[in-house]
């Protein structure tokens, strides 16, 4: 599934002229006319408008969006509020989740704009208007357009390993990362993480257990998540005999 965000390996309050390690490289993001007219057809609908700042995965400094709003319903109780899924690629996991938790809304972020038109094209096919698809940063969208203690829940499975020891550091679970995790969940809210990677596993499950506020839901490794569709990435990686590890962690009370 391609990797949708980018990584802070430096500190959150690193002077603004520096660039940040991204997670992800982006491949061509030219259109072709099917998906160019999904794009047209979905955008300020399925597909979030949102003005970019100094990149185009970017928010334009000053922009914000009222979820509630967006949706139509409150976000305030816990189960029927909000969930952000990291890589959504064409869709299959946050499609299928949408469609079985019709009372759950979804943030798709998808940086690669092929998938996302494709992802709003499931969506308006499919009849699923509790979804909307972000073609952003994901760090952008957590640092600017998800309030405080908004999320129920985030998603992340199967992120870019980068698994060559030089491009460790470009990996998306990194402490300052977790923050960011940490401040935009709820408290009870829930991390749910996958991936086919052993030792970026034993990374994700460290860096997120040093954190307080966090708590393992398991003590180790996860039972696979009901909610987490065996979609075609995943089934291509067991058949290349990687096993798929996961984890759930618990935002704790402040």
């Amino acid at each position: 599934m391609p990797q949708t965000s980018e990584n802070i390996p430096g500190s959150a309050d690193a002077p603004t002229h520096r660039r940040r390690t991204l997670s992800f490289v982006r491949r061509s993001n030219n259109l072709k006319p099917s998906y160019q007219r999904a794009w047209d057809a979905a955008l300020g609908k399925e597909l979030l408008d949102v003005p970019s700042g100094e990149r185009d995965t970017s928010v334009a400094e000053g922009f914000s969006i009222d979820w509630e709003q967006e949706f139509g319903r409150r976000h305030d109780v816990a189960g029927s509020g909000l969930i952000v899924e990291i890589g959504s690629g064409s869709g299959e996991a946050v499609a299928a989740a949408a469609a079985a938790s019709p009372h759950q809304d979804f943030i798709a972020v998808e940086v690669y704009r092929p998938g996302a038109a494709q992802l709003a094209a499931r969506l308006r096919r499919e009849g699923l208007p509790n979804v909307r698809v972000a073609c952003l940063d994901a760090v952008e969208l957590l640092d600017k357009l998800i309030p405080e203690g908004h999320l129920d829940e985030l998603w992340i499975f199967f992120p870019d390993p980068w698994h060559k020891k030089k491009h460790n550091k470009r990996r998306l679970i990194q402490p300052p990362f977790t923050a960011k995790a940490a401040r935009a969940l709820r408290p009870g809210g829930r991390w749910r993480l996958a991936t086919d990677w052993p030792h970026y596993a034993v990374q994700m499950r460290r860096v997120i257990s040093e954190s307080a506020e966090f708590s393992n839901a398991n003590q180790g490794w996860a039972p696979r998540f009901p909610g987490r569709v065996l979609t075609d990435f995943e089934a291509k990686a067991g058949e290349a005999g990687r096993k798929s590890f996961d984890l759930t962690f618990i935002r704790n009370s402040v």
